[in-house]
């Protein structure tokens, strides 16, 4: 496990300066209160070719200041037929979180997507660092669309090792994460709930993200569902679906929720299943837990909120559990007003059908995500980051329709999540390769 610490350069005055100016030695000044997290951030549009073969190269990358950062990352995998195998990475120097997924579904006129995000923590000690976005497709004919770069820095760190069950904690201050992950993978074989990663958090208000890679293993030439879900202090986030033999999927989590002392620490729990025989992998996982000061939930179907704790990090959250029908024009399938500078993260799962195209939008910007699949479940991420002054209150909102030029039945839409998180400042920089 590695410690990570901050450096900083010593300031030396000059005492024969001072002395000659006459100006007197006073003390650094006060940095005043801490007015919430400090992000970067930048998006692409795309297209950006991704190349088929074995080398990954570069989609996008974005660069830090010194300190110790959280970054994460998103994509869509477009193609423009049959199916591709997509492997992504989001990595710093000497780390790395790998997703692979498939893009595309044969026999289908309209372009195939998958959706890609992935989480990684890294401290530059001495000079400004870069995370990058790496891509690789198992043949042509794949683009990247729709990239964001999210990275914000950390006041105190904890490293949380999922297979040894040990953790490591530097710095003492706001905002405090605990990130968790692994490079292994977990063989699913059985209807019964069998148990990924587990996490324990103290006593608090929590923003939770998680993301890991789901792949067939058997190959046996029929497809088999699976279900994962990922259950914190009370509050369920899921996705199930059906992989074809060799298929690989992203799944990925958004929780907010309060936890309370218990006779158990594994706080943060995930769990895979199998279902119509069959065996998959799930790994490659990371969870980030992000402590709260202020949280408020909102119930996406009802409208009813509820707000706990107090002082910054302030976030909302809203969540349901099912959504309307979808049809050819983009329908709300959640919203809640909020203000400022912030990022917000959107997580969805489609079932059924083999169409769904949502976006996440807050009235000056917007991200989107589109899923085409043959009968499969799967999981859409989303993020934005916005700036505007704390008096100028905005909707943000996850619209999903039925694509127009898809012929196919649309997807069902369940477990809506939408966090937004509000910034102590907020620096755009442009992504570069």
């Amino acid at each position: 496990m590695l410690r990570f610490a901050y450096r900083s350069r010593p300031v030396v005055l000059s005492v024969a300066l001072l002395l000659v100016s006459g100006v007197a030695a006073s003390a650094e000044p006060n940095p005043g209160p801490w007015n919430g997290p400090v992000v970067y951030a930048g998006e692409r549009a795309g297209p950006v070719t991704i190349s088929g073969g074995s080398n990954i190269t570069t989609i996008a990358s974005l660069t830090v200041p010194v300190g110790t950062w959280v970054a994460f990352a998103k994509m869509d995998a477009h193609v423009e037929e049959l199916a591709r195998d997509v492997v992504c990475e989001l990595t710093s120097p000497g780390e790395y979180q790998r997703i692979r997924t498939r893009a595309g579904a044969a026999f289908h006129e309209a372009p195939g997507v998958a959706n890609v995000s992935l989480n990684v923590v890294h401290t530059f000690t001495d000079l400004p660092g870069k995370f990058r976005l790496r891509c690789r497709a198992e043949d042509p004919g794949v683009t990247a669309r729709n990239i964001r770069l999210i990275a914000m820095r950390v006041g105190t760190l904890t490293e949380h090792s999922l297979e040894l069950g040990s953790s490591t904690t530097t710095g003492s201050t706001k905002p405090e994460v605990i990130h968790a992950h692994t490079q292994s993978a977990v063989s699913v074989d059985s209807d019964n709930f069998r148990s990924i990663a587990s996490l324990p958090l103290p006593d608090g208000r929590w923003w939770i993200q998680a993301y890991l890679s789901v792949v067939e293993t058997e190959s046996s030439g029929a497809p088999i569902g699976y279900e994962c879900q990922m259950t914190v202090g009370g509050q369920t986030d899921a996705v199930d679906g059906t992989l074809d033999p060799g298929d690989a999927t992203m799944v990925s989590f958004n929780i907010a929720a309060i936890i309370t002392p218990r006779t158990t620490l594994d706080d943060v729990r995930v769990r895979c299943k199998a279902e119509f025989g069959g065996a998959f992998e799930a790994g490659q996982m990371s969870i980030t837990a992000m402590k709260l000061g202020t949280l408020t939930r909102v119930d996406l179907a009802g409208g009813s909120t509820t707000t706990s704790g107090e002082g910054k990090p302030v976030a909302i959250h809203g969540q349901r559990l099912t959504a309307p029908d979808l049809d050819k024009t983009y329908k709300n399938v959640g919203e809640f007003g909020f203000g400022g500078s912030f990022i917000a993260s959107a997580k969805i799962t489609a079932i059924d059908g083999e169409t769904v195209q949502c976006r996440l939008r807050d009235g000056l910007d917007s991200d989107q995500s589109m899923e085409e699949y043959p009968d499969y479940g799967r999981t859409m991420a989303m993020q934005i980051a916005s700036s505007d002054s704390p008096r100028i209150r905005r909707t943000l909102s996850v619209q999903c329709r039925d694509p127009d030029y898809a012929s196919q039945p649309a997807g069902d839409v369940e477990y809506v999540k939408i966090t937004a998180l509000r910034l102590g400042t907020l620096t755009f920089r442009s992504l570069t390769p």
